[in-house]
């Protein structure tokens, strides 16, 4: 049941004793008329003394109410003062808006976040005070606190009288007045210290965020030249190891190499004299022919021993790599003819010279060649299209440095994976017992590293195998 107006008054402190101070005054008045003066002279003086004390003890009653309306009136007022105070002087603004949008009520507080004077803002649009990107937030806001028995919070951008700005938060709730319309009664916090640091945080964060992912990039950068400088050093140490394994070895093998050399020319020259002095065709003829074969083959070895063991045949100079890879070719195109290989060769123009052995290069390129033959031979037999060997020279910058680089390609048997890292070494070789020495591969690579260049090796099991070469160019002309 809903208390009206005139009910409300009715229960006030105030309202009570007025009604109780206007009972009094009727009831002496009745008292006053029911005695006229003629009652009074009939009274007896105890009546008299009787009707006195009444009315005195009326009289005190009044005076006992008017101190206690006295003192309620003091107390409201106090009471209202101290409410006053509390609304005004707040720490956040208060606002009170109708449903229209329009101030009803605000503090000073409010009236000092707005810059504006309290009694200007009475009437006026709360929305006009909001910033135009922060209207459509407002609207909903609004909305959502008169569809709903909840606070409402909220955070938008305001603008004071004087334009400046500053960043709220609202938080809002919905009642009735006492006509039945809707009022929005909202606090007003001045946020933009928050809303600063909050930047300023997230600035902070992002700036330690682009440090630490450029000091990462730093690391990054920095592990991967200790990774390359590591792999150098293994590099290098496993290059000295080969070379200190490549001296030992080149000593003995120029020790053995003399001492094979001299009895082996005296075999092959006995042969021949005794197969020049056969009949020809004859059985002692085959047999001589024979030893000469294998002495020759011999010689060949010991051959090897000696390039093995020397470091240099000759003074370097420039030449032409096109010429060194045309004699090679040269050579070896009658066995490439016989063996049925199709033959590739693309040679740059323009290439610049070397500065090289030629006959030491020349070694290199018949190796490799072989090599790659006996490869091709292993797996095809016989005569096939896809028995290719291909043999290319370009000009290529390695370090910053101009290079001719040549490949020698076969589409072999390949080698194994894990193998590829030990066919440089000496006396390794994957051809069957007796058809090599294993020593080929290994010489190359010296003869190379003995230039300035490098050997390396680039195979892909049962399809191919690539020799890569590369040597320093001539840079004072080609």
């Amino acid at each position: 049941m809903k208390t009206t107006k005139r009910q409300s008054r009715e229960k006030s402190p105030k309202s009570r004793l007025r009604r109780n101070t206007a009972t009094l005054r009727r009831i002496a008045e009745k008292e006053m008329k029911r005695l006229s003066p003629a009652d009074t002279k009939k009274m007896s003086g105890e009546d008299i003394v009787k009707l006195v004390h009444e009315l005195r003890v009326h009289q005190i009653e009044l005076e006992v109410q008017n101190e206690e309306l006295r003192t309620t009136h003091v107390q409201l007022e106090e009471s209202r003062t101290k409410y006053s105070d509390l609304y005004d002087f707040a720490p956040v603004g208060y606002f009170t808006v109708t449903d229209s949008g329009m101030i009803r009520e605000v503090n000073l507080t409010g009236a000092r976040q707005l810059a504006t004077d309290r009694h200007l803002l009475i009437k006026k649009p709360f929305a006009h005070f909001i910033h135009k990107d922060h209207a459509d937030a407002y609207y909903l806001h609004s909305r959502e606190v008169t569809e709903s028995k909840d606070r409402k919070a909220c955070e938008i951008q305001m603008v004071r009288k004087d334009k400046s700005e500053f960043y709220a938060q609202l938080v809002s709730s919905s009642m009735k007045d006492i006509s039945g319309k809707t009022l929005i009664r909202s606090a007003l916090m001045n946020i933009t210290e928050r809303k600063n640091a909050e930047k300023e945080l997230k600035e902070h964060r992002d700036h330690l965020t682009e440090l630490v992912e450029d000091r990462t990039a730093q690391l990054g950068t920095v592990n991967e030249r200790l990774e390359k400088e590591i792999n150098e050093r293994k590099r290098v140490e496993s290059e000295s190891i080969r070379t200190s394994h490549l001296v030992a070895l080149g000593e003995l093998a120029a020790g053995v190499a003399h001492e094979i050399n001299n009895p082996i020319n005296g075999i092959i020259n006995y042969a021949q004299m005794l197969a020049n002095k056969s009949p020809g065709e004859s059985r002692e003829q085959d047999i001589a022919l024979r030893l000469i074969k294998e002495g020759d083959r011999i010689a060949v070895i010991v051959n090897n021993l000696l390039s093995f063991a020397r470091d240099a045949h000759g003074a370097k100079c420039p030449v032409r790599i096109h010429d060194i890879i045309s004699d090679t070719l040269a050579l070896a195109q009658a066995q490439i003819k016989n063996d049925g290989i199709h033959l590739n060769a693309s040679i740059a123009r323009g290439i610049p010279n070397v500065i090289a052995q030629p006959q030491q290069i020349e070694q290199v390129f018949l190796n490799l060649i072989s090599n790659a033959r006996h490869a091709l031979n292993e797996k095809y037999p016989g005569t096939n299209k896809n028995k290719i060997l291909t043999v290319t020279a370009t000009e290529v910058t390695v370090h910053n440095q101009p290079h001719v680089q040549v490949v020698v390609h076969d589409t072999g048997n390949g080698i194994q994976p894990g193998i590829v890292h030990m066919v440089l070494n000496p006396f390794f070789t994957t051809k069957p017992s007796g058809v090599g020495t294993g020593l080929g591969l290994s010489i190359s690579h010296g003869i190379v590293s003995d230039h300035g260049g490098t050997l390396k090796i680039e195979s892909k099991e049962g399809e191919y195998t690539d020799i890569i070469i590369d040597l320093p160019a001539d840079r004072q002309k080609k």
